[in-house]
C-alpha cells in the first residue's frame, strides 16, 4: 500500500521536506520514462502548495509546463498513477480539475539514487 502525503492539516515543514525525498525517489525509479519523471518534477515543484502539498493543476497548465500534447500528458499522468507515485482525486466531470496526492509506492522496488558501485576489476591476462 502506498503512503499518501496528506493534503491538509500537515505541519509546514512536513511537505517541504517530504517533497525532496519524493522527487529523489521518483527520479530514481527506473520503471519511469523521461516524460513522467518531468511531469512529476513539475507537479511537485511548480504546482504543489509548498506547505500543504495541495496540487490542483488544470490539464492545459500541465501541457504547457511540460511542452507536450494532451495524449502524452495523460500517458505520463497514468504512468505515475499506475506505479503509485500520485493518486488522482476527482476531475471526472468536464471542466473540473483533478487534485493530485503524492504517494510513496514500495520503496524496495525503487533503486536508491546513489552513485554506482564499481567492483574492483583485476586485469585479465591474455595468453
Amino acid at each position: 500500500m502506498a503512503k499518501v502525503v496528506q493534503l491538509r492539516g500537515q505541519s509546514p515543514a512536513g511537505w517541504s521536506k517530504e517533497r525532496w525525498i519524493w522527487l529523489r525517489a521518483v527520479t530514481a525509479d527506473s520503471r519511469l520514462l523521461p516524460m513522467p519523471r518531468l511531469l512529476a518534477t513539475v507537479l511537485a515543484q511548480g504546482f504543489a502548495n509548498h506547505e500543504t502539498a495541495e496540487c490542483r493543476p488544470g490539464l492545459a497548465a500541465l501541457m504547457a509546463a511540460i511542452g507536450a500534447s494532451r495524449s502524452t500528458t495523460f500517458r505520463a499522468l497514468a504512468d505515475l498513477e499506475r506505479l503509485g507515485w500520485i493518486a488522482r482525486i476527482g476531475g471526472e466531470a468536464p471542466g473540473r480539475a483533478a487534485s493530485y496526492c503524492f504517494g510513496f509506492p514500495d520503496i524496495e522496488r525503487v533503486s536508491p539514487m546513489t552513485p554506482e558501485r564499481v567492483s574492483p576489476m583485476t586485469p585479465e591476462r591474455v595468453s
